[in-house]
């Protein structure tokens, strides 16, 4: 491993690529991360094709947990410096529905999606 520090006090270094070994930490995040969700996909009953999304909320739900290497703050919080607000986060693989724009008078205007 090599290291370089400029002028600023930062110290940059290199990694030979395909060394997992060497990429601790952000490994074990990703392993994490993909377990997470794969437990989504699991619980929810949504087929494979959809690991896209269940990374995306797990990587949601992730930046929106206390950490103990922020000192019991969110990533949110250190990020933006304002207390999270969670009102709006719906349970990954809830029923959606899709409003129909071809439906009749007395046909339903929406369908599960």
């Amino acid at each position: 491993m090599v290291k370089h520090q400029d002028n600023k006090g930062t110290i940059r270094e290199l990694t030979i690529h395909d060394s997992p070994p060497q990429n601790g930490i952000s490994e074990r995040g990703m392993c994490t991360q993909t377990e997470q969700a794969r437990a989504l996909l699991l619980a929810s009953g949504l087929p494979r094709f959809l690991w896209e999304e269940a990374m995306s909320h797990s990587a949601l739900v992730q930046n929106r947990s206390l950490t103990h290497a922020l000192q019991g703050k969110t990533p949110y919080e250190e990020r933006y410096k304002k207390k999270l607000h969670l009102a709006g986060i719906q349970e990954f693989g809830a029923a959606a529905y899709v409003k129909d724009l071809q439906a009749g008078k007395l046909d339903a205007h929406a369908q599960s999606g």
